[in-house]
This record gives C-alpha cells, structure tokens and sequence, in this order.
C-alpha cells in the first residue's frame, strides 16, 4: 500500500489523542472524518515488524490482528468498541488543488531562469515539486481528535511520534474546507 499521509502524534491524554494528519500523496483526496478512518489511523504504528512478520505492540494490535487493521471494511464492524468520537478540529490549505501546486512549481523552476522547453527543465521541476511536498505547510493538513473507549487503544502514542499511513475511508463524510473550531 501507498503512504496517502503523514501522521504527526500531537498530544495523548486518557480518552483522546490529536494527531496531525499530512497529505502525502495527491491521491490522498479529502479528509475523512469517520470513526472507522480514525481507528485506521490508529492502528497504524500498532504493529512492528520482526523479520518477516507483523508482531503486536500495544492492546490495539492485540485486539485487532494486523491483516484486519487497515481496510475500512474489516474494522467498520468493530469501530464502537475502540472509537467514540472522531474530529478534525483544524484545517488548513483546502481544497487541494493539484493543478494550482503544478503551477507554482512551474513558476519556481522559471524563477530561476530555466525555460520550459530546455533540457534543465525536466530534473529542475522534479526537484522543486520534491521541495514542495518536503514541506507540510505546502500541503492540506488536518488536525483530528479521537476519542477512545479506553485508554489502553491509545497505548502506543505518544506526543511527538510520526508514522505513515494508508488509511482511507469508505463512507466519509470528508472534509475539503478549511476549518478552525474547538475540539470540545
């Protein structure tokens, strides 16, 4: 699976955790603000690999085997045991526009004085669309809190870690606007 985003642990308390979640990928698409996206988001670093395979490292990856931590559709019938509440409280740099952030790598690469049909083009556009996704205030972000049923489901967080995930949604709703409203 492809990293769709980047999640940042922002702060762990008893029943909630904030994370910062990051596009990573132009197809990552909106942000989905479900429960079932959530406990995806959460069992993401519930797992480490040994060798050649998936060991769990908290009470989430006990409870929930790794093969069926990832697909909506296989934890959906079990959201409510881990889940009450999922919100993105923040967001910023919505809706993506993949066309707009193609045009300003367009106009860096000319900033720097290379046109468009020279050789240099191809590898100085590369590197600066690199540089743009490098930098997550370029990108859609979102802050999410997500309340648990226990404390224990939150185990394995803690304030500062990061970690990729593939995480997607299958029923929504998505968020695709900008947002800033308290987390209570």
């Amino acid at each position: 699976m492809s990293t769709l985003w980047n999640v940042n642990v922002l702060e762990v308390a008893s029943d909630w955790v904030d994370l910062e979640v990051v596009m990573d990928h132009p197809d990552a698409g909106p942000f989905p603000e479900d429960r079932v996206f959530a406990l995806c988001l959460l069992t993401g670093d519930a797992y480490r690999l040994e060798s050649t395979d998936w060991i769990p490292n908290c009470p989430l990856g006990d409870a929930i085997p790794r093969e069926q931590s990832y697909e909506p559709s296989d934890v959906a019938p079990r959201v409510d045991e881990f889940i009450r509440r999922a919100l993105i409280y923040r967001a910023y740099r919505l809706p993506w526009d993949g066309n707009a952030a193609s045009e300003e790598t367009d106009g860096r690469v000319l900033a720097d004085g290379i046109e468009r049909d020279s050789e240099e083009w191809r590898d100085a556009w590369w590197e600066k669309w690199a540089q743009f996704w490098n930098d997550k205030y370029n990108l859609p972000r979102a802050i999410y809190r997500v309340w648990v049923t226990d404390a224990k489901w939150l185990q394995h967080l803690s304030a500062g870690m990061t970690f990729a995930s593939a995480a997607y949604s299958e029923t929504g709703p998505w968020l695709n606007e900008n947002r800033m409203i308290s987390p209570e």
